[in-house]
């Protein structure tokens, strides 16, 4: 078969195990060698055996398959995942390809390879068989990374009433686990969860040494992984291990919209697509179809949009500092576009103290991206950052309130001019009852919390 767009040959899953407290993964491309690990402080795995057998097998299996989707960063013509394929039901090629158009969008805008669609997967499928079924039921599990949107998933779950866990972890793209944790503890222990659970991710692909290579320099210029797909399946050993029938996390309503339309493609490019309700609602139903029928994956802050989250964590300004948000440099290198959103919506928003104190309109290396982040230059970044029209918002906000700076100035002539901003607070301020995947039961008790928040919204004199 050819695949058109590929620029390598085959990729091979050649080991795929789960023992003591973790998954061990190796996949080859050509001469090159690759390791992913995944640990989990309270998993035992000889105990998720005796309990649930073949269905393990079949978790790992995933975990391998989709943990293997980062290695088409480089194109390969072939996957063959045939190490696992009698655990993999037919169903998994459909969503390994949606999956990977989806989030791949960006890589392949970034190469100019629209022709490429992923790689064509060798197995040989196993016969669909039915899901098991967590054994007794805990509760729920909330996926905490440390950012502003945990905390407001936290602070929700504890104001509606609702008992929880979390569970937090670490990746070796970011340096040692140690600090990372810590940075996460520092936010945990400002709320109240039930149990901490504790998960590494060891790889040694994704700090892009492999781009300096010959084989890749120069053709291949950026890496993408399915960061959070991968975290479903890696969340459903904590979840058969201590029965949790439920997995939260904490994605807002900007990351259904994308940063443009390539045409090339005909679909968008979304950097967030992963935590897009869309993305939810497909893992969801193949989870429960093919692995656990019983587990449900959903967001707790889908019926809202970044400005609410904002709006509701006004309650909590002692709990600001202890958040962090960066994906280059941890907590903060202040000059990538998550940085700067992140900061624009606390110094629009909240009058507490702040993670760090500088003010980002006066800095000149973060123009471009405060420019494109309000749709003034270019287009909104690669980055899990709001919509548009929500930093704009937000510039607005802290224009009323009497902020300064080179960029708020050049703002203020520009945008503000033509701005409706109670159009737009009716968008942003808005609980949006569809599009969500919260559970009724749950969803009865978060949505009046969230309610709350809208009607508290007013504009800075």
């Amino acid at each position: 078969m050819v695949i058109e767009g590929a620029l390598t040959k085959s990729l091979v899953l050649e080991a795929a195990d789960a023992c003591g407290q973790g998954v061990n993964l190796r996949y080859r491309l050509g001469i090159h060698v690759f390791h992913t690990r995944i640990v989990y402080e309270s998993v035992d795995f000889p105990n998720l055996r005796d309990r649930y057998g073949t269905l393990v097998d079949s978790v790992v299996a995933h975990i391998a398959l989709f943990e293997g989707m980062k290695y088409c960063s480089l194109f390969p013509a072939e996957f063959d995942v045939s190490l696992c394929a009698d655990y993999l039901p037919p169903d998994a090629e459909e969503l390994f390809r949606e999956i990977y158009r989806k989030v791949f969008a960006q890589h392949k805008w970034e190469h100019n390879n629209p022709r490429y669609d992923g790689p064509a997967l060798r197995a040989n499928w196993s016969q669909d068989s039915e899901p098991g079924n967590i054994s007794a039921t805990s509760g729920l599990l909330l996926s905490c990374g440390g950012g502003k949107d945990s905390l407001a998933s936290m602070r929700l779950l504890e104001t509606a009433g609702i008992p929880y866990d979390v569970s937090q972890y670490s990746h070796s793209i970011y340096g040692p686990a140690a600090p990372q944790h810590d940075l996460i503890n520092a936010l945990v222990a400002r709320c109240g969860p039930g149990k901490a659970h504790r998960m590494d991710v060891e790889d040694d692909f994704l700090s892009g040494e492999i781009l300096k290579h010959p084989d890749f320099a120069g053709i291949v210029k950026t890496l993408c992984a399915p960061e959070t797909p991968c975290s479903v399946f890696e969340a459903l050993p904590l979840a058969l291990m201590h029965n949790y029938e439920n997995f939260a996390v904490g994605h807002e309503r900007d990351a259904d919209t994308g940063s443009f339309h390539w045409s090339d493609i005909d679909d968008d490019v979304n950097h967030q697509w992963g935590k897009s309700y869309q993305a939810e609602e497909l893992l969801t139903q193949y989870v429960q179809t093919n692995l656990v029928k019983n587990f449900s994956y959903f967001s707790l802050l889908k019926q809202i949009y970044d400005f609410l989250i904002f709006q509701f964590l006004r309650a909590y300004p002692e709990d600001i500092p202890f958040t962090h948000s960066c994906n280059i440099e941890k907590p903060w290198c202040r000059r990538c576009a998550k940085c700067v959103y992140v900061w624009l919506g606390f110094t629009a928003y909240l009058d507490g103290p702040m993670p760090f104190a500088e003010n980002l309109f006066d800095v000149a290396e973060v123009q471009d991206i405060l420019a494109e982040l309000t749709g003034l230059a270019g287009h909104r970044p690669f980055e899990c950052v709001g919509e548009v029209d929500h930093a704009r918002l937000a510039c607005y906000f802290a224009w009323r309130k009497g902020r300064s700076g080179a960029f708020l100035q050049y703002f203020a002539e520009k945008a503000i001019p033509s701005m409706n901003s109670a159009d737009l607070l009716r968008k942003y301020g808005h609980v949006h009852p569809d599009g969500h995947a919260v559970p009724e039961p749950l969803s009865a008790l978060i949505t009046p919390v969230l309610l709350a928040a809208g009607h508290s919204v007013v504009l800075p004199d």
